[in-house]
C-alpha cells in the first residue's frame, strides 16, 4: 500500500458512501466501462500517453483510476482525497498519496500539474465556482481537467441519495459550470445508454429501501459474477457502435485551461 502524506489536518466525516472503498475495483464493469471512455477521448484529441506528465486525482478515494492510469500511460499520477481511510488503501504507484484538501492552495502545488482528474466528484460539491478555481491554481496554463459526472436528473433515486449527490448533469449545465471560469470545454460526450433501463430500473427497486448500506450495496454490487461479465460485453458492443451516444448514465469531458 502507498504512503500517505498528510498535509492537511483530518477532516469531518464526509456524505459519501464509505463502502464504494470495499465494493470498487478495477474488475468492477463500470469502473472498466469508464476508463474506456476516458482513453477513448484522450486519444481523440491526442494527449500524450507516452510522456511523463504530472497528474493529481482530485477525489481518488481507493485509487482505482490512477491505477488504471499508470498502467496504460507514463503519466506521474498523484492522487489526494479527504478520506484517510480510502486513501489508505492505494497501491503503491509512481505518484504521490496525499491527505490534502486543495481549497489551502497551498504554494508549492501552485500552476504544477499538468493534468488534474475529477472522476464522480463535481456533483458532490456544493459551491462549484470555488471549487473550479482551486483547481485553477493547481493546474498549468494550457494543462488538462478530465471529468466524469453522472448524468440525467430523470434518474435521480435513493441511490443518489445515499452517495451524496447533489445533481446530475446534461451537457447544457455542465457547460455551465465552467462558462466563467478559466477553462474552454474541448470534448464532452455521454456514456452508458444502454445502462439508462436498468438504473431507472434501480430507482424503483431501491425507492422502497432504507437502510443506507443495503441501497448502496445493491445499487453498485454486481449480483453475480455472470452479470458482471455481461455488463461487460454490453460496454465493448456499446463503445464500439456508438461514438457519441444522444444520452447516457454518465458524462465525461476533457477541458483546457487557457495558455
Amino acid at each position: 500500500m502507498a504512503e500517505v502524506i498528510q498535509l492537511s489536518s483530518l477532516p469531518k466525516v464526509s456524505n459519501f458512501q464509505q463502502s464504494y472503498f470495499d465494493f470498487a475495483d478495477k474488475n468492477h464493469f463500470w469502473c472498466q466501462w469508464r476508463f474506456e471512455i476516458f482513453k477513448k477521448l484522450i486519444l481523440s484529441i491526442d494527449i500524450s500517453t507516452t510522456k511523463p506528465l504530472r497528474i493529481l486525482e482530485i477525489g481518488c478515494g481507493n485509487g482505482i483510476v490512477r491505477d488504471q492510469i499508470e498502467s496504460y500511460t507514463s503519466w506521474i499520477t498523484d492522487g489526494t482525497d479527504l478520506e484517510i481511510s480510502a486513501l489508505q488503501k492505494n497501491p503503491q504507484l509512481r505518484g504521490k498519496t496525499y491527505l490534502y484538501d486543495i481549497s489551502e492552495k497551498q504554494k508549492e502545488f501552485e500552476s504544477l500539474f499538468d493534468g488534474i482528474v475529477l472522476f464522480d466528484v463535481l456533483e458532490h460539491i456544493q459551491n462549484t465556482s470555488d471549487f473550479i478555481s482551486q483547481i485553477d491554481f493547481h493546474l498549468k496554463p494550457g494543462g488538462w481537467l478530465f471529468v466524469n459526472v453522472p448524468a440525467g436528473e430523470y434518474l435521480r433515486g435513493a441511490y443518489d441519495d445515499v452517495q451524496g449527490h447533489l445533481r446530475r448533469y446534461n451537457k447544457i449545465l455542465f457547460r455551465q459550470e465552467f462558462k466563467n471560469s478559466n477553462f474552454q470545454v474541448r470534448k464532452l460526450t455521454y456514456w452508458g445508454m444502454s445502462l439508462i433501463p436498468l438504473v431507472l430500473l434501480r430507482k424503483i427497486l431501491l425507492g422502497i429501501k432504507e437502510d443506507k448500506e443495503e441501497i448502496y450495496r445493491l445499487g453498485f454490487q454486481p449480483p453475480a459474477d455472470w452479470f458482471n461479465s455481461c455488463m461487460k460485453f454490453l460496454m465493448k458492443t456499446e463503445t464500439m457502435i456508438l461514438s457519441n451516444p444522444l444520452c447516457g448514465t454518465s458524462l465525461m469531458s476533457i477541458i483546457q485551461k487557457n495558455g
